[in-house]
């Protein structure tokens, strides 16, 4: 993101080459003082440009709602206004992969946050008080830049973008199902080939890992965190496409890291140090460029090379595994596994069992002091492995999150929803650089989950609230209203919707709408229904809606959902 300096040439020539081929583009601005916004209008060169407005919004949850009914091709927006700020409405629209160009205003005081813009792609950013020339100067750049990619654009390119996106679903499906088999065993690599579209042919390979972590509870951004990944994934996949010692690379994402095969032309003492020094490049690019986000840190393992490709399997499973030595040899490095591998895998060493039995005692007397206490405990008891042993280590956090999680009751969760949230708490625990930080994430995680916990057990309120959620498991295919449950429980349904809120700390709209998307992704995944049958089995007439309301929940569309699943 820069700031335009000088004179941007403008030429009626040039706009008249652009409306020779294209539609007016759409313009919508966003101010939550409404002078600001009269003025942004005046001050645009309208016909000089060939732009048109097609709204002005006064909040940035008013601005979202017309990006969407609108589909503006620019939006030019202040940093700060209520209900949403701009970098909220920015961060959505991103999520929501809309071809939208940004132009930030900021008044200076707030510049360092309008930089933060950058995470999400903003290029340009308009210091008050706004001046018309720099304004005109940086709407034409953009309708440059846009009108002649979208001059460019052939058949063929569409073609290639969507070989493309094939390729990468197609990597990351051969990576999860490697990284997901019990017992991997040798991997065929005529079957791999023919089965993935790819074309290994050795002589060596490689395995590597790299995990996207959080470096410090208090400064995660998770809201960020998968565009980071995805954009850490891309510049792996173009470093390794342009190496000339690499040849055939696949790799994926999961969760917060990515992981790949890569091979190399040829085997010799001078082909391992130039593998070697690749990783050390490619490492040192993706660590300056995460160091931008602010609370992330970078840590990447690389396995030993090998010549038989079906060890692959194996050697990528040791290489993402051996991400778990940062917790003990420290993050931000490049940690290459030992050419036997890993060592034979030690034998749990179970939490203290006193502590386990306090600590249950704790959760079923719902003493929240004494819970805290033993948590801290037993983290102590933890902390007394030998330092080298990681896995030790996971496998003790677990079994302290099992414990607390076999000892709660609750009426309203079902099993199934509660074995989800441990499986995800086993999963974030992950993310974390270091053992003070998994620490310290689970205290707080534990800590609100227990209290949670006291509130349901302690609070009769949620018997009506109850009714309404089995109501909606059963019938969420239908009509339902907030007004229709208010009247099955005998509420007024402004209680019934705090009520509502109070429990589960979702609105009702909100908890229909993830109960409908659930059925939905699990449709998309296990039957072939088309996307309108869904949308109309899941309680929506309209299917556009439905793929508009999926893309913004689910972060893509559902034809992109059912191939990654499928």
């Amino acid at each position: 993101m820069i700031r335009i300096e000088g004179a941007w040439p403008v030429t009626s020539g040039n706009m008249e080459h652009w409306k020779g081929w294209r539609t007016v583009l759409k313009i919508l601005i966003a101010d939550d003082e409404d002078r600001v916004c009269r003025l942004i209008e005046k001050l645009i060169d309208w016909e000089h440009l060939d732009v048109s407005l097609v709204a002005t919004a006064a909040n940035g949850i008013e601005e979202l709602e017309f990006i969407e009914k609108y589909e503006p091709d620019i939006v030019i927006t202040d940093i700060r206004m209520p209900g949403m700020d701009g970098l909220q409405v920015i961060e959505r629209v991103v999520q929501m992969e809309r071809p939208v160009n940004f132009i930030v205003v900021s008044g200076y005081k707030q510049f360092e946050y309008a930089y933060n813009a950058l995470k999400y792609g903003v290029e340009d950013y308009l210091l008050k008080p706004i001046h018309k020339e720099e304004l005109n100067q940086i709407l034409a750049k953009i309708c440059s830049a846009r009108l002649e990619k979208e001059k460019q654009v052939s058949d063929y390119a569409l073609m290639e973008k969507e070989h493309k996106l094939s390729q990468e679903i197609i990597q990351n499906k051969f990576i999860v199902t490697l990284l997901s088999r019990e017992n991997p065993g040798a991997v065929d690599i005529a079957m791999v080939n023919e089965k993935y579209h790819f074309s290994f042919s050795g002589p060596v390979y490689q395995c590597y890992a790299l995990s996207v972590d959080y470096e410090r509870v208090e400064d995660v951004e998770k809201e960020t965190a998968e565009g980071l990944c995805r954009s850490v994934l891309k510049k792996i996949r173009k470093f390794l496409e342009e190496a000339e010692a690499a040849g055939w690379n696949a790799n994926g994402l999961i969760h917060n890291v990515i992981a790949g095969i890569c091979e190399f032309r040829e085997e010799n003492s001078q082909e391992k140090a130039q593998q070697q020094e690749l990783w050390n490049q490619l490492f040192s690019e993706i660590q300056k460029y995460s160091g931008s986000f602010s609370g992330y840190v970078v840590t990447m393992t690389v396995s030993a090379p090998f010549q038989d490709f079906a060890e692959c399997a194996d050697k990528l499973r040791e290489t993402f595994e051996h991400l778990g030595s940062r917790l003990v040899l420290g993050a931000n490095q490049v940690i290459r596994l030992p050419e036997t591998g890993l060592p034979k895998e030690d034998s749990p060493l179970p939490v203290n069992m006193k502590g386990e039995d306090a600590l249950k005692a704790a959760v079923e007397a719902l003493d929240l002091k004494k819970f805290d206490y033993m948590l801290r405990e037993c983290f102590r008891m933890i902390g007394n492995e030998k330092p080298e042993n990681y896995r030790l280590y996971y496998k003790n956090v677990e079994q302290l999150i099992r414990v607390v999680f076999e000892a709660v009751d609750f009426e309203d969760i079902s099993d199934t929803e509660l074995e989800a949230e441990k499986e995800d708490l086993y999963a974030q625990i992950r993310k974390y650089a270091d053992r003070s930080s998994i620490r310290n994430y689970v205290l707080e995680y534990l800590n609100a989950f227990l209290k949670k916990y006291e509130a349901g057990k302690r609070n009769q309120e949620k018997k009506p609230v109850r009714v309404v959620k089995d109501y909606i498991r059963e019938h969420y295919q239908e009509n339902i209203s907030l007004e229709e449950m208010a009247k099955l429980v005998d509420l007024n349904p402004v209680y019934l919707s705090v009520l509502f809120k109070r429990s589960t700390g979702v609105n009702f709209n909100d908890y229909l709408t993830d109960i409908r998307i659930a059925k939905a992704k699990s449709m998309l995944k296990d039957t072939n229904e088309s996307i309108a049958a869904i949308a109309e089995q899941v309680g929506y007439a309209n299917a556009k809606y439905f793929s508009q309301l999926f893309s913004k929940v689910v972060g893509i569309n559902p034809t992109v959902y059912r191939k990654l699943h499928s």
